[in-house]
């Protein structure tokens, strides 16, 4: 016989999901200013309000969002650049 949840287990379950989305929504906005890009160390992670939150969505999230390493190719158009393979850009 299969169980199915309770009214009160479906929402706290939903009300978990919102939550966690809400951390990550909250790190995907302002996770890079925490994040230590510099690898020379002159500039310091910037602290926000937002990010004050604690749990263990908030340790995920800053994992992914406030990490050291991060790379973006959405706003790279060409494709070669993003391949590697454009000679003007090789040193």
């Amino acid at each position: 016989m299969a169980s199915s949840k309770t009214v009160v287990e479906e929402e706290r379950s939903s009300a978990v999901t919102d939550d966690r989305e809400r951390v990550f929504d909250a790190f995907r906005q302002w996770g890079y200013l925490e994040a230590d890009l510099d690898p020379l160390g002159f500039l310091h992670p910037i602290e926000r309000p937002e990010l004050k939150i604690e749990g263990e969505a908030a340790e995920e999230a800053r994992q992914v969002y406030c990490s050291t390493v991060g790379a973006e190719f959405l706003d790279v158009e060409d494709t070669q650049v993003i391949r590697g393979e454009d000679a003007d850009h090789r040193q």
